[in-house]
């Protein structure tokens, strides 16, 4: 296109370099929506048995969800924490090149 200038420092990127990005982009946010609704999901589910205390403590204190969760014998709910969390962390990772 006649006219048109790239920012100095712009690198272009190639087909395969923008749709890995956007793979990245998309492992990102499916992994850290499933950790989010398993969260959640653990926390109201605990909250809802006694002692009543442990969902309140599980939402506030992350790593709390699962430990709670397994002792309660929900363990569909901790897999999908578990999982969430493995793949956000390793997506995360990937992404920023690290």
């Amino acid at each position: 296109m006649r006219g048109f200038s790239r920012p100095a420092g712009a690198v272009r990127l190639g087909f395969r370099a923008a749709a890995l990005d956007v793979f990245l982009l998309a492992a990102l946010v499916v992994s850290f929506a499933t950790l989010v609704a398993a969260h959640l999901s653990l926390s109201f589910g605990l909250a809802f048995r006694d002692p009543w205390w442990r969902g309140a403590v599980a939402l506030v204190v992350p790593p709390f969800a699962p430990f709670f969760g397994f002792r309660e014998r929900m363990f569909v709910r901790v897999a999908l924490w578990a999982a969430g969390a493995v793949a956000w962390v390793l997506s995360s990772v990937v992404s920023t090149g690290g």
